[in-house]
């Protein structure tokens, strides 16, 4: 994972729209504390919407959108009342030492700090565990629709298999940023800036994003990867499922209709090249006609037309009857076959025997 592209895209995510995600923010802050924390789930859950859409898509962030994942307020009040559950288990193991604090006995109380220094630090280390094995958890309910359970199971898949302290670093440096910027914001408002805390929130969560994404192979949607300055990113010239824009995630739509592109027409009717001819004699096969044209809803039923093809059917020149030395030239017949042995007539004699030469006198 790269460090710096994550702090440089977060911080392109978030100048983007950083009006609307404090505002955001501000709300998931009061409404969380107003309900006592049932809210801040779901609400958190919005504000990370906000910056996927822009990631993803390339649209503006809206302050509504922080009420946008109320439509599974179920699934996030499931998630709430599961890590208040975790906290309480964190709380008991923690304070039962403190039991032993109250005792009236020097060995016991001994034992009691022990025991609770020794629970805090086991709750500190298991609490850094979990945190970084699960800093993907939201992102997955909003951006894949995961139950909480689910997005616990896939969030620790996915730093396991990115670097489990790489992604460790990452948190840590994150964090320090934020707590830096808080202490310096208390110094210049007398101590009021710790209840600003909102202000750097979403860039907390933009950095989360941009680690998400890293870690998922999707680089390619960042700010980094686009060519420019970072305030050109996702302006609205590469929209998301748009020609050349980024292929779209599991559980969304699709922004606009599938089709030829703007221009393209296919060709109306097939035929044959110019000047072309069918050899003499050629027909198509009995019951074969072409369609009548290119993309026709439903085919041709019988029967089929019977016009003449609008090819020429004369002879070329080549088919024709040859002139010259080879006209002039006489045609010689074919021999005929000889007949079998049997059918010949027998032969007649050619001559009668001649009788002998009469005897010489002696001379």
């Amino acid at each position: 994972m790269d460090i710096g592209r994550v702090l440089k895209d977060s911080w392109a995510i978030f100048v983007k729209d950083w009006g609307a995600l404090i505002v955001a923010a501000l709300i998931m802050v009061l409404l969380g504390v107003v309900t006592l924390g049932i809210l801040f789930v779901p609400l958190s859950a919005g504000l990370y919407l906000m910056i996927l859409r822009r990631v993803r898509e390339g649209r503006k962030a809206e302050v509504g959108d922080v009420f946008g994942c109320f439509d599974r307020l179920g699934a996030y009040l499931v998630a709430y009342v599961l890590f208040l559950g975790i906290g309480l288990v964190f709380a008991v193991i923690v304070g039962l030492p403190l039991v032993l604090l109250v005792i009236h006995n020097t060995g016991a109380r001994a034992f009691g700090g022990f025991l609770f220094a020794l629970a805090l630090v086991a709750a500190i280390v298991v609490g850094v565990y979990l945190e970084t094995i699960w800093v993907y958890w939201t992102i997955l309910m909003v951006d894949r629709r995961r139950a909480v359970i689910e997005a616990l199971k896939e969030s620790r898949t996915i730093v396991m298999r990115s670097g489990f302290w790489m992604t460790f670093l990452v948190i840590i440096i994150v964090s320090a940023i934020v707590g830096m910027a808080n202490g310096a914001l208390s110094m210049f408002t007398l101590g009021i800036g710790g209840f600003l805390a909102f202000l750097f929130m979403p860039w907390q969560f933009a950095a989360f994003t941009a680690m998400y994404f890293q870690a998922e192979g999707e680089s390619g949607l960042l700010p980094s990867a686009f060519a420019g300055p970072s305030s050109a990113w996702q302006g609205g010239g590469v929209a998301f499922a748009g020609p050349g824009g980024p292929y779209q995630p599991p559980g969304y739509a699709p922004q606009q209709d599938y089709g030829p592109p703007p221009g393209y027409a296919p060709q109306q009717d097939y035929g044959p090249p110019p000047g072309y001819a069918p050899p003499p004699g050629y027909a198509p096969p009995p019951g074969y006609a072409p369609p009548a044209q290119y993309g026709s809803p439903t085919p041709q039923t019988p029967p089929w037309p019977t016009t003449p093809p609008p090819w020429p059917t004369t002879l070329p020149p080549w088919a024709q009857t040859p002139v010259g030395d080879e006209a002039a030239s006489p045609t010689v017949p074919e021999a005929a076959p000889p007949a079998p042995p049997e059918a010949q007539p027998p032969a007649p004699d050619a001559s009668p025997p001649m009788p002998p030469a009469p005897p010489q006198p002696p001379v």
